[in-house]
């Protein structure tokens, strides 16, 4: 198909951008002659250095010394330097390199390609086992806060203040493995991979020693002792994990990630009130994630306080007024509190169009749809989505009838919702708990 194609490609082209673009994909197919052909009349460094990367493949390396000493004498400026070393990058070649230095001796001095090079520069020595000097790189590249606009890290463009946070805690990484522990770490990495537990636990706390304040590693320790089915040990570890982070910049991710996994361990553990307490560090970190409010939200209701779990459930409307089931949950809450939001969830239900999943559990609940009706709207061809919305419908219908007071249908529900076995939904955690009531 690709050769039917470029039968038809007209080879006179004079865009430059298209030239380039339609060479590289010459090259990467291995038709190597028409690459050489289309950029044939054009003699800037990226196509000299294209035809370079055609003769090499071709097998003929003399001319494509060449073609690399004559590019040499064309790299005047930083800017050309950097966007050769870019297409240097997609190629893998490792001459790359020479480039960006070639980038550091070149004025003017400390400009936004000096701090990229520097950057890029990092990454190869990091490859290379050469922390130390891709610290020094990376700290000597942030000297120049401009570098920030246009930094790529394994790949990846980021700018301004998340760069420069990625960047300080990639620095603390590199300093972490130059204080002799990098040996011990990546042996510590290879047993866990294994799963020799005992093995990677104790090269983990010999890397701790020189580096108490690594976060990383107190959170592998926390996923190890989860492995072996030790929750409270996993939890300690993450605790010291989020010790070792600050409150904001250049750890902000993650310190939310641990404080996320510890949440959960500890909710698995039905320990509501450490959980709650926990989350509401998240919730200091991000006061508008969604997710983080969500699971509060979901822990308070597990826990009884319905008050405050009806309250996060609104706040999770306002900031996501596509999630049908924060209204779902908060009507359940209200409810629990001997509130009626009966009015309130019709006026909402008559904004909602369509029968998407689940606005049949919305219908019901406002009164407009039978039980019967409902339940036949779980029904699907899919019998493993069938069996995920059946989950939900018997826990909504469940709760709802609780709230009408008809306990012993409420429980026939529960136990249905239960039987359909899916332990990662919320409604499943709910039903044994009001079932366990």
């Amino acid at each position: 198909l690709t050769k039917k194609l470029l039968e038809n490609i007209d080879y006179n082209i004079t865009d430059e951008r298209v030239i380039l673009y339609l060479s590289k994909i010459l090259i990467s197919i291995k038709l190597y002659n028409e690459a050489l052909h289309i950029l044939l009349e054009l003699h800037t460094p990226k196509s000299i250095y294209l035809r370079a990367v055609a003769y090499n493949n071709a097998g003929e390396k003399q001319k494509s010394e060449e073609l690399m000493t004559l590019l040499n004498t064309k790299l005047t400026t930083e800017e050309n330097c950097f966007a050769i070393a870019d297409e240097m990058d997609k190629f893998k070649d490792i001459r790359a390199v020479t480039i960006l230095q070639k980038i550091l001796k070149m004025q003017p001095d400390n400009s936004v390609y000096d701090a990229n090079a520097r950057f890029r520069l990092a990454e190869f020595y990091n490859s290379k086992g050469k922390y130390a000097k891709a610290a020094d790189l990376m700290e000597d590249g942030m000297k120049n806060m401009k570098g920030f606009f246009m930094m790529t890290i394994n790949g990846r463009n980021y700018t301004g203040d998340e760069a420069k946070e990625r960047s300080i805690a990639k620095i603390a990484d590199l300093r972490s493995q130059e204080k002799g522990g990098a040996e011990i770490w990546y042996k510590a990495l290879h047993a866990m991979k294994k799963e020799e537990n005992e093995k990677a636990l104790t090269l983990f706390d010999e890397f701790i020693k020189n580096n108490p304040e690594y976060h990383k590693a107190y959170y592998l320790k926390s996923e190890i002792f989860l492995r072996c089915e030790e929750s409270e040990r996993a939890v300690k570890e993450l605790t010291k994990a989020i010790n070792c982070t600050v409150a904001g910049g250049t750890h902000f991710s993650q310190k939310n990630t641990y404080i996320l996994e510890k949440s959960k361990i500890l909710r698995e553990s039905n320990n509501y009130d450490d959980t709650i307490e926990t989350l509401n560090e998240a919730v200091k970190l991000n006061p508008k994630n969604e997710e983080i409010l969500m699971m509060l939200a979901m822990t308070q209701f597990y826990a009884g306080y319905y008050k405050q779990a009806g309250e996060l459930y609104s706040k999770c409307s306002e900031l996501n007024p596509k999630d049908l089931y924060a209204p779902l949950w908060e009507f359940i809450a209200l409810k629990k509190i001997k509130k009626s939001p009966e009015k309130e969830f019709a006026k909402f239900a008559d904004t909602i169009n369509g029968n998407k999943w689940p606005i049949p559990l919305i219908r019901y609940y406002a009164g407009t749809i039978t039980l019967e009706q409902c339940l036949k709207s779980a029904n699907s061809a899919d019998k493993i989505r069938e069996n995920e919305k059946k989950c939900e419908t018997y826990y909504f219908i469940g709760a709802y009838l609780q709230g009408l007071g008809d306990n012993k249908k409420a429980t026939e529900m529960f136990k249905k919702c239960i039987k359909c076995n899916i332990q990662n939904f919320r409604e499943h955690n709910a039903a044994i708990i009001e079932l366990a009531k």
